[in-house]
Formats: structure tokens, C-alpha cells, sequence
């Protein structure tokens, strides 16, 4: 049987993309994006890597996303352990705030543009190819 060597960046943005594979965790981390405010404003945070600044502003109890869902605690508890797992969000304070680690987030963007090895913007609306025209 021939073995296989998988990339080690397949295999990382395999366990993100697994993380993300389901309605409700996209669910998730769409509404930890919207409640990751500035302190100083409405504008999305810029905070960095992790959302852990004095005066951030982000993260979202489990209570908030039970009550979005509108499913169950131990569902949504199932959803966040499988994000927590991939490393894309966080607990942010004993109080039991969730909120995204942004460098993550980030990593699996590149990842998965780079795995096409072609920018994003190569491609069009209309799912139309630039370089076939």
C-alpha cells in the first residue's frame, strides 16, 4: 500500500476547516466578529492577536449564544468545545466570555488561500477565472 505525506499546513487547515464545518459554529464565530467592538467606539477591534486588553470589549457568554440559537446549553457548550479545540476562539475571563483569537482566524485565511497558491482576487464574481480570459 503506498503511503501518503500529507503537508503539515493541509493537515493544520484541516483541523480548522473541520472546526468550521458546521452551521452552527459558523453561527459562532460570525457573532463573536459582530460583538468584537473598540472600547472607543462601534468600529471592529484591532486588539491584536488575542482579544485580553485592559479595555476590549469583545467576547459573548454561552448564556447570549443559547439565547441566539435558541438550542440547547450543552449543544451550544459541544459547538464552542470544537472551536476552543481548533484554537479559534477562547475563554476570555472566569466569567465564561468567548471571544475570538484573531490570529488564528487569520492563519486559516492564508492557509487557505495559499493551498490554491493563487491570490484571492484572482478570481471574479460569477466565479469567472482571470487568468482564462
Amino acid at each position: 500500500m503506498k503511503k501518503t505525506n500529507f503537508d503539515e499546513k493541509d493537515k493544520e487547515l484541516a483541523i480548522y476547516l473541520k472546526a468550521l464545518s458546521h452551521p452552527v459554529r459558523l453561527s459562532i464565530i460570525r457573532t463573536l466578529i459582530n460583538s468584537c467592538r473598540c472600547p472607543h467606539g462601534s468600529h471592529p477591534c484591532s486588539c491584536g492577536e488575542k482579544c485580553v486588553g485592559k479595555n476590549c470589549k469583545c467576547g459573548c457568554k454561552c448564556g447570549t449564544l443559547v439565547e441566539k440559537f435558541d438550542i440547547s446549553q450543552s449543544t451550544v457548550s459541544q459547538h464552542i468545545k470544537e472551536l476552543k479545540s481548533a484554537g479559534l476562539i477562547e475563554i476570555k475571563s472566569r466569567k465564561g466570555d468567548y471571544t475570538l483569537n484573531h490570529s488564528k482566524l487569520k492563519e486559516t485565511l492564508d492557509l487557505l488561500q495559499n493551498i490554491f497558491e493563487l491570490p484571492l482576487n484572482n478570481f471574479q464574481e460569477e466565479n469567472k477565472c482571470k487568468c482564462c480570459d
